[in-house]
C-alpha cells in the first residue's frame, strides 16, 4: 500500500501485535533477495569484464565487483546474525516499531509535503484539498489560492474537450492515468508536465479522493525537440549535398556548351543574347547548389583567423544600399574583439542572408541592429541550449523590429526551401544557408522571437587568442591558358566527357578520355610515357579516382592528377574519399576555372596543393 493510501487510514496494527517478537520472516526474505540481486550484480559485472577491451573501464568495473562483494558478505552477515541472535524489532528500527498513529500520519504528512514533485489531492468531484511546496514551485500557486479551485485553473488550451473527458473518465472509472500535458502557470508561461492521477479508495471500495504527482519536464522536452531537430537537419543535409552533386554536372554541361556555342559565334549575333542568357540561369542555378551545399556543410571554404567586428564594417554600406533608405541599420561593435577563424567570404554571406531577411520582415521600413561581443558560455546556458559546448566565444547577433515569429515557425526556419514569403518572393534556402556556414565553422545559433516583438539572431563562433590576418588582395588571372600536354580524363557522365575533351583540344592538349576507372587503366598501358596529367572524378563505380591514381602512380610515379566532382572538398576529405594535400576542382566549373587548374597543376611541384571553386 503506498504512502499516499495510507493518509486517512488509522494505523492500529502495531498496537494489536505483541510488545515483542522474533525477526518476522519478511525483512528477511527482503535481505535474501538482496543477496541473490547482489550476485545478479556480481555475474553481470563478470560478464562485463570479459567484454570490455578498455583497461581502464576494465579496472573500473572490477573495483565495482569489490564494492559488491563487500556488500553481499555483510547482508550474509547480517542474515546469520538475526538467525542466530533473534533480534527484536526495538533494537533494529527503535521506537519506529511502536510508532503511534498519530505519528505515523505526521510523517506521512511531512514526506508528502516534502516530494521533490508537485502533489494534488482532491476529493471525489475535483476539488484540491491539498497542495505540497513542490506544487507552487511549479506553478506558482500557493495553498490560499488553489485549495477549494478546480485543477483546471492550470488549463492551457492547448487540448481539445476530449482530452480532458477521456483523462476525467479514465481516473473515475478507477483506472490510474499516466501522461503528458502543457499546462499554464500563474505568471501566463505554459509549461509542460509529467503527470500521474491515482485513485484513492474508501474501506467500502469507493472513490473518495484522486492525487496527482507531477514532474515537470520542459527542460527535457525541449531538449528532446532539438536532437530530433539536429537529426532531420542532418538528414536533409545529407540529401542536399546528393542533389547538389547530381545537378552541379548537369550544370557544368549547360555552362560548358553555352561557352563553346558563343565561340563560335560573329560578334554581334543575336542569338549570342540567348546563350549569354542560358549562361547567367545556369550561373544562378549553380549559387543555389553552393547554398544547398552550404545548408549540408558540404561548401569549400578557406577559413582563415579573422576579426568579426572588421568583416561587418567593410559590408555595412554594401549592406545598407541593400535594405533601402526606410530601413536604418546600426553596428554596435564590442572592442577589443576576439579572434575566430572562419571564411570571410561565408561570414559576408551571412550577413547578407540575415539582413535581407530582416528587410522583408519590414515592409514599413524599421530598425536593423547588428551587434558583435565577446561571450563566455557557461555550464547554466549549455543546460538550456544543447548541444553548445561551454567556452569561450564571439557572437554575432542581428535584431530587427519586424512583424516577428510564432514557435511552429521558429521550428522550420532552418530548413531549406521553406519560406513564409509568397510564391516567387524567395527560395527558402537563405536562413538554411546561415545555419549550414555557421555549423561549419563549428558554431551554434538561436533564433528569439516573438509575434508582434520583431527577431533576433544570435551566432557564437569559438573564440581563438591568434591574431586575425590582414586579407590578400584579389588574385590576378593570367589566362588565355594554352597546352600541347597529353591528359587522360576519366568521367562516367558522357555528355560532360565529351564537353571536357572539345574544351581541352580546342586549346592544344591531346585528350585520352575513358568512362570508367578499368578503360583508364588500359589507355595508361597503352600510353605509358606520353601521359603528364589524370583528370578524374573523384567518385565512380569499382574504383575511385584516388585509388586510380595511386595505381597509376605505381608505373609513373611523376603523373600529375587534378580531382573534380560534384561533392564538395571537405566532405570528400572527411570521408577520406580526398588525400588533404589533392588538387581538386569543384564542379560546375568555367571553362577558364578548368584551364587554369591544369594549368597549375602541370606547372607546379608535385607536393603543392590547392583547390579551384
Amino acid at each position: 500500500m503506498s504512502l499516499a493510501t495510507r493518509i486517512d487510514m488509522p494505523n492500529d496494527r502495531a498496537e494489536s501485535q505483541p510488545s515483542r517478537r522474533w525477526l518476522p520472516s519478511a525483512p528477511s526474505s527482503r535481505l535474501l533477495a538482496g543477496v541473490a540481486a547482489a550476485t545478479m550484480i556480481l555475474v553481470a559485472c563478470e560478464l562485463c569484464t570479459l567484454l570490455m577491451l578498455n583497461q581502464t573501464e576494465t579496472w573500473a568495473i572490477r573495483g565495482v565487483r569489490i564494492l559488491m562483494e563487500m556488500c553481499l558478505a555483510g547482508l550474509v552477515s547480517f542474515v546469520l546474525l538475526n538467525k542466530e541472535n533473534h533480534v527484536p524489532p526495538e533494537r533494529i528500527g527503535g521506537v519506529s516499531g511502536r510508532m503511534s498513529a498519530e505519528e505515523q500520519m505526521r510523517l506521512q504528512s511531512a514526506a508528502l509535503e516534502a516530494a521533490a514533485n508537485a502533489i494534488v489531492i482532491t476529493d471525489a468531484k475535483g476539488t484540491i484539498l491539498w497542495v505540497n511546496r513542490a506544487f507552487t514551485d511549479l506553478t506558482g500557486y500557493g495553498p490560499e489560492e488553489s485549495i477549494g479551485k478546480n485543477p483546471r485553473l492550470l488549463k492551457s488550451w492547448d487540448y481539445d474537450q476530449s482530452f480532458y473527458k477521456n483523462l476525467w473518465s479514465t481516473i473515475q472509472s478507477g483506472k490510474v492515468w499516466h501522461g503528458e500535458i502543457r499546462n499554464r502557470k500563474k505568471d501566463g508561461s505554459l509549461y509542460t508536465e509529467e503527470m500521474t492521477i491515482t485513485p484513492l479508495y474508501s474501506p467500502c471500495g469507493e472513490i473518495t479522493h484522486f492525487i496527482a504527482i507531477k514532474q515537470d519536464i520542459t527542460e527535457k522536452k525541449k531538449l528532446e525537440a532539438q536532437y530530433r531537430h539536429a537529426q532531420k537537419m542532418e538528414a536533409v543535409g545529407q540529401l542536399a549535398g546528393g542533389v547538389a552533386h547530381d545537378f552541379n554536372n548537369v550544370l557544368s554541361i549547360i555552362t560548358g556548351y553555352s561557352e563553346l556555342s558563343l565561340d563560335k559565334l560573329r560578334a554581334g549575333d543575336p542569338i549570342a543574347s540567348n546563350l549569354h542568357k542560358i549562361k547567367a540561369a545556369a550561373a544562378r542555378a549553380a549559387s543555389l547548389t553552393k547554398q544547398l551545399l552550404a545548408f549540408s556543410r558540404q561548401q569549400i571554404a578557406f577559413p582563415k583567423i579573422v576579426n568579426l567586428g572588421e568583416v561587418v564594417n567593410d559590408v555595412a554600406d554594401m549592406l545598407r544600399r541593400l535594405v533601402g533608405d526606410d530601413v536604418s541599420i546600426t553596428f554596435r561593435p564590442t572592442m577589443p574583439l576576439g579572434a575566430i577563424r572562419a571564411d570571410v567570404g561565408q561570414i559576408e554571406q551571412i550577413l547578407m542572408n540575415l539582413v535581407v531577411n530582416a528587410r522583408d520582415a519590414m515592409p514599413n521600413g524599421g530598425e536593423i541592429i547588428i551587434e558583435t561581443c565577446n561571450v563566455n558560455l557557461d555550464e547554466t546556458y549549455q543546460r538550456t541550449h544543447e548541444p553548445v559546448r561551454p567556452g569561450p566565444y564571439v557572437m554575432l547577433s542581428v535584431s530587427d523590429s519586424g512583424c516577428g515569429m510564432d514557435e511552429e515557425t521558429k521550428t522550420q526556419i532552418f530548413e531549406p526551401f521553406f519560406t513564409t514569403k509568397a510564391i516567387g518572393k524567395g527560395t527558402g534556402l537563405g536562413l538554411s544557408t546561415v545555419y549550414g556556414i555557421v555549423k561549419q565553422s563549428e558554431g551554434y545559433i538561436w533564433v528569439y522571437s516573438e509575434p508582434g516583438r520583431g527577431t533576433t539572431l544570435k551566432l557564437f563562433f569559438p573564440r581563438i587568442g591568434e591574431i586575425a590576418e590582414k586579407s590578400a588582395g584579389p588574385v590576378e588571372n593570367a589566362g588565355p591558358w594554352k597546352g600541347s600536354e597529353t591528359i587522360l580524363l576519366v568521367e562516367d557522365d558522357e555528355i560532360l566527357r565529351d564537353l571536357i575533351v572539345t574544351t581541352l583540344e580546342n586549346v592544344g592538349y591531346r585528350v585520352l578520355q575513358a568512362g570508367t576507372a578499368e578503360g583508364a587503366i588500359e589507355l595508361a598501358a597503352k600510353h605509358k610515357d606520353e601521359i603528364q596529367l589524370l583528370l578524374s572524378d573523384v567518385v565512380m563505380a569499382k574504383v575511385s579516382g584516388p585509388q586510380l591514381s595511386t595505381l597509376l602512380r605505381e608505373s609513373c610515379p611523376k603523373l600529375k592528377v587534378v580531382f573534380m566532382s560534384g561533392y564538395a572538398a571537405e566532405m570528400l576529405f572527411r570521408r577520406d574519399f580526398l588525400p588533404r594535400n589533392a588538387s581538386f576542382i569543384e564542379k560546375p566549373f568555367s571553362r577558364e576555372s578548368l584551364l587554369s587548374a591544369l594549368h597549375k597543376a602541370l606547372h607546379s611541384r608535385p607536393e603543392s596543393a590547392w583547390l579551384i571553386h
